[in-house]
């Protein structure tokens, strides 16, 4: 009898796989396993995945959850962006005018993965240069959100000291649509409960050893 522990269900069609199988015998398909959202953290189909290399990492995403990313980095349906430095309106490049155009639509998936499907990575779109001053990151990204790996534009997000003594970098930075499936929104649900533990613990010893 075959050990249950060796079968998993494919991702694309439900029906039992072996997990050292190179493709499923029912699809056919040799992306069996299911993949995780970078955003929600949650299970994804390979065949409904997005994925977008930045700075040296492909994360990989819900086309949802990546749209979610593209509205609120760049608002609704913007046609140029200001330059920081002197304030010139800079018209979207032709590809990024594209994908946020398309993940501003109602019923957007197929044209943002139509839209990302002639984008090398998100690197190659935000490199916009101003003409005016001749400022060569209009986009102005602050950094990579620890969560989902994307880059961090405009001003919603969360910034936090890093702590940690082998990491390098001074701060984290988190998108606040990340932030509850985040380390940082874990800890908040877990942060009242945690103290009023222990701010009962604290008065039942009060009363029974002092």
């Amino acid at each position: 009898m075959p050990a249950k522990d060796s079968l998993i269900l494919c991702a694309e069609c439900g029906h039992q796989v072996h997990n050292e199988a190179t493709k499923c015998p029912h699809c056919g398909t040799s992306q069996f396993r299911y993949l995780q959202c970078f955003i929600c953290r949650l299970n994804l189909k390979p065949s409904a995945s997005l994925s977008a290399p930045y700075a040296g990492v492909s994360g990989t995403y819900h086309v949802e959850c990546f749209r979610r990313f593209v509205v609120a980095a760049f608002g609704v349906k913007p046609d140029f962006l200001a330059c920081p430095s002197c304030g010139f309106r800079v018209p979207l490049s032709n590809p990024l005018f594209t994908l946020v155009h398309a993940a501003c639509e109602s019923n957007s998936s197929e044209g943002l993965v139509a839209a990302w499907g002639t984008i090398a990575n998100i690197q190659s779109v935000l490199t916009v240069s101003c003409p005016q001053c001749g400022n060569p990151d209009v986009v102005g990204a602050v950094g990579r959100c620890n969560h989902c790996f994307l880059p961090v534009i405009g001003r919603d997000y969360r910034k936090t000291h890093n702590d940690n003594e082998y990491d390098k970098a001074p701060h984290h930075y988190y998108h606040s649509l990340c932030v509850p499936y985040s380390n940082l929104g874990i800890a908040a649900r877990l942060g009242c409960p945690a103290v009023l533990g222990a701010v009962v613990l604290v008065f039942w010893l009060l009363a029974h050893y002092v």
